[in-house]
C-alpha cells in the first residue's frame, strides 16, 4: 500500500480534510470557551513540561496554544480535562 493512502483508500490530504469538516460542524463541542482556554493556557505556561521556545508539551509533543482551545484533548499529567 502507498504510503499516502490510508487504510480506508483516502489519501492522507482527504482524510485531513474530512477532519476539518467534522471539527467546522462541531464547534460548539470542539472548542473550549475562551475562558477555559485562557485557564488551561497558563497552567501549561507555568509547568516544567512546557517549551517556550516552540509553544509545545515535552510530555506529549503537542502545540499548546491549539491543544488547550479544543474539549477533544486533555493534558497527558492530569492538569486539565475534557470540559
Amino acid at each position: 500500500m502507498s504510503d499516502n493512502i490510508s487504510e480506508s483508500g483516502q489519501s492522507w490530504m482527504d482524510e485531513f480534510k474530512d477532519g476539518l469538516r467534522w471539527l467546522k460542524k462541531s464547534k460548539e463541542y470542539v472548542i473550549v470557551p475562551r475562558s477555559t482556554y485562557k485557564e488551561r493556557y497558563d497552567i501549561c505556561n507555568s509547568c516544567d513540561s512546557f517549551e517556550q521556545l516552540t509553544k509545545q508539551c515535552r510530555e506529549c509533543a503537542c502545540f499548546m496554544p491549539l491543544k488547550t482551545r479544543m474539549n477533544i484533548t486533555a493534558c497527558p499529567r492530569g492538569f486539565w480535562g475534557l470540559v
